[in-house]
């Protein structure tokens, strides 16, 4: 298992606007991959959990909205890694 990738985003428009913007284009996702992807994704709080297939992998991670960043953590397959 290869270890996650940590990024993190800042951003100056607060926890609240960042997370409705998020969750309005999350379903992008799917046409912004060449192939195209299936993207399942659901909200437990600030965090957003999210698994992205596509080309016969699958990348999981979880966005945490903060105040004046985003924290990305994602996981990619051996083959990627």
């Amino acid at each position: 298992m290869s270890q996650p990738i940590n990024v993190d985003l800042p951003h100056r428009l607060g926890k609240e606007e960042a997370r409705r913007r998020i969750a309005a284009n999350i379903h992008k996702l799917e046409t912004q991959i060449p192939g195209g992807a299936k993207v399942q994704s659901s909200w437990s709080g600030d965090r957003l959990n999210l698994e992205v297939q596509a080309m016969g992998q699958a990348v999981t991670g979880d966005l945490d909205v903060e105040e004046s960043r985003v924290r990305c953590k994602l996981v990619l397959p051996g083959m990627l890694a």
